[in-house]
């Protein structure tokens, strides 16, 4: 077998030779700034202002502090009224227009009523009928007392015609409306041409020579005749009416 040669070996490197003390101790390492140095590097760029020597602050005594102002006790308020009513909502205020329109005509229309009743004239005196009767007995309602009026037919009657114009005078229609209404007494006009038979009964017509003809008023209280009342005029009607309260026979 041969061998195989075996590769130089390598030789040893240089080595550097050692510097020289002086050298070494030249190398020295950088001085350190002292505080002065840094102090000046701090410095203002102008010398001379870093050169100027500072004032010193005036010492001032400690003064003790003032006392603060009493204040016045402030004034009280006025007390502001409380708000009794709360302002609608706006959902309400057609409500409430609708509900303040309609009160408003209920007031207007009963102030119109009874206006119009006030300035209306009394109602005129009503016709009775034998209905009104039980036989010869008057159904009374109200008022004990009644006067009832027979009446015939005004050709045939001249005094009916003159008794009439006066039943119909508006101050006599106002007592008899105030008879009414204190219940004292109820006046009511009859035709005797519709209602004979009745007429007849009560002895204002027919051909008994007792009857008393036209017109003819007759007194009723609790319903059954008292008398006749001899009057014929709108005035003597109400003068007899005066002279039975003072008798207090009504």
């Amino acid at each position: 077998m041969s061998k195989t040669p075996m590769p130089p070996a390598k030789s040893p490197a240089k080595q550097r030779p050692a510097k020289s003390p002086a050298k070494a101790r030249s190398a020295s390492p950088k001085p350190v700034k002292s505080p002065a140095t840094s102090k000046a590097a701090a410095t203002p760029k102008s010398a001379k202002a870093a050169s100027e020597p500072v004032a010193p602050l005036p010492v001032t005594q400690a003064q003790p502090p003032a006392a603060a102002p009493v204040a016045p006790p402030p004034k009280a308020a006025p007390a502001k009224p409380t708000a009794t009513a709360t302002k609608p909502k706006s959902s309400n205020a057609g409500m409430i227009s609708v509900i303040v329109g309609v009160v408003t005509a209920i007031v207007v229309g009963a102030l119109a009523y009874g206006y119009t009743k006030m300035a209306a004239p009394p109602e005129p005196i009503g016709w009775v009928s034998s209905k009104s009767f039980d036989g010869t007995t008057l159904k009374m309602k109200g008022a004990s007392s009644a006067m009832l009026i027979f009446m015939d037919r005004l050709p045939e009657c001249e005094l009916c015609g003159a008794l009439k114009a006066e039943l119909s005078d508006a101050g006599f229609l106002a007592a008899v409306d105030g008879w009414k209404k204190t219940n004292l007494l109820k006046v009511g006009k009859v035709k005797c041409w519709k209602n004979q038979e009745l007429c007849r009964e009560l002895g204002v017509s027919g051909d008994d020579e007792t009857a008393t003809g036209f017109p003819h008023i007759l007194h009723f209280k609790g319903g059954e005749k008292v008398g006749n009342i001899d009057a014929r005029t709108a005035a003597d009607l109400e003068k007899w009416v005066v002279e039975k309260q003072q008798k207090e026979e009504l």
